[in-house]
């Protein structure tokens, strides 16, 4: 939410910069929307698939037909928000794989797929988060839904368009909601966990929560998300180092792609900054292609 807020910063100050008239408030709440539904299918509890295809096939492909498909303004502020994911986790994501590199490896320069070890991933993503939130203003996560009977077209025709897939429109509203519902308490989850795991937000370390943490990640086998989730830990010096450098240019970066035309920007998988396709190496993706599969051999 960071760079999303510098990006709408930015668009406020030089409205001429700004394909949509961030003014509105109901722009902003769809361009927030649109910048957070990537990851909606990671929130526990909800349907991957979408997720998946954003993230691991053609994902600036997608980001070019939400455009295309946009009815409305808040339509085109909802795939702006959306394509500065796709940007954002290009730029910084593999960042969070060399810091496993390096926990798990001793080489920052080897960056190490998610599936690898999805705790120390989601452990070390969590600790970020934290420090960004820390340290940086952000608006916070939207409250209540975007999409609508009516809105949620924009996203289904896009699926279609990118994938050759028919998904319904009243799961794909379901899942949109169920995920707003939960991101909306992100914030506050992360005070939750810096607080117990010492990581610098309220006391030093808060022993009650330190123990509730404990007790609850027994459940959990190790190497998975949620226990990654409740052993967050904070990221070294270089990482953060990096991010800041990253960061401090974002929204002029974004900027000059919104104006001279995002045709030319390559579909990079969003885990690994590169291009990657089926059968590349990188285990998501190629679960992502046979999901794909799944779904068009179910299509009418």
């Amino acid at each position: 939410m960071h760079l999303a807020g510098r990006v709408l910063t930015d668009w406020r100050r030089h409205p001429v910069r700004s394909p949509v008239n961030v003014g509105l408030p109901e722009v902003r709440h769809a361009f927030l929307h649109g910048a957070l539904a990537p990851d909606s299918g990671f929130v526990p509890g909800t349907d991957r698939t979408v997720s998946e295809l954003a993230h691991y096939i053609r994902p600036a492909d997608l980001a070019r037909a939400l455009l295309a498909e946009a009815r409305s303004e808040t339509d085109e502020a909802f795939a702006w928000g959306w394509f500065h994911h796709v940007v954002v986790d290009v730029d910084l994501h593999p960042l969070v794989g060399r810091g496993v590199g390096e926990l798990l490896h001793g080489d920052r320069n080897r960056r190490v797929d998610a599936m690898e070890d999805e705790a120390v991933h989601v452990a070390l993503e969590v600790g970020l988060d934290v420090r960004v939130l820390q340290g940086y203003p952000a608006p916070r996560p939207p409250r209540g839904p975007h999409l609508s009977d009516v809105s949620v077209e924009q996203l289904r025709r896009a699926l279609r368009h990118t994938y050759g897939v028919e998904l319904p429109s009243e799961h794909l509203l379901a899942e949109h909601r169920r995920a707003s519902g939960m991101v909306a308490w992100w914030p506050r989850l992360l005070q939750v966990v810096a607080a117990g795991r010492g990581l610098g937000m309220g006391p030093r370390r808060h022993p009650l929560l330190a123990r509730a943490l404990s007790a609850a990640r027994r459940p959990f086998a190790e190497g998975t998300a949620p226990r990654g989730f409740l052993e967050a830990f904070a990221p070294r010096a270089w990482i953060l180092e990096e991010f800041e450098e990253a960061s401090g240019g974002f929204a002029h970066r974004f900027g000059a792609l919104v104006e001279g035309g995002v045709d030319g920007f390559e579909n990079r998988n969003l885990e690994t900054g590169v291009v990657t396709g089926r059968g590349s190496g990188h285990p998501a993706t190629d679960r992502a292609w046979e999901r794909l599969e799944g779904l068009a051999g179910a299509s009418p």
